[in-house]
């Protein structure tokens, strides 16, 4: 598994430790695996950097442990694999940001959408409410530009109780 993760065959590694061969891309996360190690703590779930004979660089999850055999400390390390892992996380962070974008982008053209939507509806009812009460049933769900004809020609027959002028210029 050690020679297929990161390329090196067993002759190469034994008896060379792991910055011997340069496996560790952070200097200082080894440092610190190595004071745990040898103070006989366990060391797991440690998400690091491990660059292969090839020097491509691996993301893996690391775990170790200290083992005494004839009196003698030998560290045992595991390492797996988490590339795919790391990169499907970065897609999936980067696809909520752009989420998260586009729900804001959307919100704020709804609210613009709203508020014009909500400035006709008040133009209107100022309109209507100014109209005789059955022309304001039939006149409440028109367009401004209707609104204005019909108020325009209820006060060119005296039947409008606001100029037309004063209406638009409170809109």
């Amino acid at each position: 598994a050690f020679e297929r993760l990161l390329g090196f065959a067993g002759a190469e590694v034994l008896g060379r430790s792991g910055a011997d061969i340069g496996k560790w891309v952070d200097p200082a996360a080894h440092a610190t695996v190595l004071a745990s190690l040898r103070v006989g703590q366990v060391v797991t779930g440690l998400e690091t950097q491990f660059r292969d004979k090839a020097g491509r660089v691996i993301e893996a999850a690391y775990a170790g442990f200290t083992l005494e055999i004839a009196g003698e400390a030998h560290f045992v390390d595991m390492i797996s694999d988490i590339t795919l892992q790391k990169q499907a996380r970065r897609d999936l962070e980067g696809q909520r940001a752009q989420l998260a974008a586009l729900v804001a982008q959307r919100t704020s053209e709804l609210t613009a959408a709203y508020r014009t939507l909500d400035e006709a509806a008040r133009f209107n009812r100022n309109v209507t409410d100014h109209l005789p009460i059955g022309v304001q049933l039939i006149a409440a769900p028109w367009r401004e530009d209707h609104c204005l004809r019909v108020a325009a020609a209820l006060e060119a027959q005296g039947l409008c109780s606001a100029p037309v002028a004063k209406l638009v210029a409170k809109a």
